[in-house]
């Protein structure tokens, strides 16, 4: 049984769209505010800035990450997938450097707490493991990193998904 958690119009729409194509069994569950907070709810002075991380991260940081990764799928011909990959390595020193710089003064992407924006960075800190100078190289990140690495919950994901995360 599938369980989809959404909010009625938002981004689950398309996908419960085709679970009811598919004839798919499943719940639709409309998630709470209550328990462990995803970040700042409307109307928290600090709702912007997580806002704003979480876009910057998912529009920014990871599409240069996708073509350092995979450079092959930015480029026509063949003879370019290097400087494609040079080019997104050149882009991602300055997304780091930025964040590393905004990291300076706090704890987390959002002030002392951590949300969602805090997750996404670690997961595309981790995918930066394959630059020459990734992310978690940045003094600030690397306290934010080694921070992240104290959550149980993190911990917890690291055993489950079996993952190679050492830098």
């Amino acid at each position: 049984m599938i369980t989809l958690y959404g909010y009625p119009g938002s981004a689950s729409l398309a996908a419960h769209i085709l679970l009811e194509e598919a004839g798919a069994e499943y719940t639709f569950v409309r998630p709470t505010r209550e328990g462990p907070d995803a970040g700042p709810v409307p109307g928290d002075p600090e709702h912007g800035v997580w806002y704003r991380w979480l876009v910057y991260l998912s529009n920014t940081a990871r599409p240069a990450l996708y073509q350092y990764i995979y450079p092959e799928r930015y480029v026509v011909d063949a003879e370019h997938v290097a400087g494609a990959k040079q080019v997104a390595d050149a882009a991602l020193g300055g997304i780091w450097d930025w964040i590393d710089t905004d990291l300076a003064d706090r704890a987390f992407l959002v002030g002392d707490r951590f949300s969602a924006a805090d997750a996404y960075l670690w997961m595309l800190g981790r995918w930066s493991r394959h630059q020459a100078n990734p992310a978690f190289a940045r003094p600030n990140i690397r306290r934010f990193w080694d921070q992240m690495l104290e959550r149980p919950s993190l911990l917890r994901v690291i055993e489950q998904e079996e993952l190679a995360w050492v830098p």
